[in-house]
């Protein structure tokens, strides 16, 4: 969602229309313009924090004990305790994926 407004292709007039829309004209329609609009508030309202909250648990993880490590243990439960911050490199790799273009 936050990226397919980004995600555009080149029609045979010279016009670029969304690859999962094709009838959205890409920087040209009110249509292309909100899902611009929705795709950075997603972003700003659900993946930005995400990510900070990851970041910001790795920075602590090696203070981490109990139900807060429980919590995040999806970052750090395939790697050894003294390579604790790859849960954030292995995050950062996945969001790269997921906006790569397809």
């Amino acid at each position: 969602l936050v990226v397919q407004p980004l995600q555009c292709y080149e029609h045979p007039n010279a016009k670029r229309g969304m690859s999962a829309f094709p009838q959205v004209l890409c920087w040209e329609t009110t249509e292309h313009s909100i899902m611009l609009a929705c795709g950075a508030i997603v972003g700003a309202l659900f993946l930005v924090p995400f990510v900070a909250a990851c970041v910001w648990a790795m920075y602590r993880a090696p203070n981490l004990e109990g139900v807060q490590l429980l919590r995040w243990r999806f970052l750090v439960y395939r790697f050894r305790p003294e390579k604790w911050y790859w849960g954030i490199v292995f995050l950062f790799r996945q969001l790269l994926f997921a906006f790569s273009s397809t």
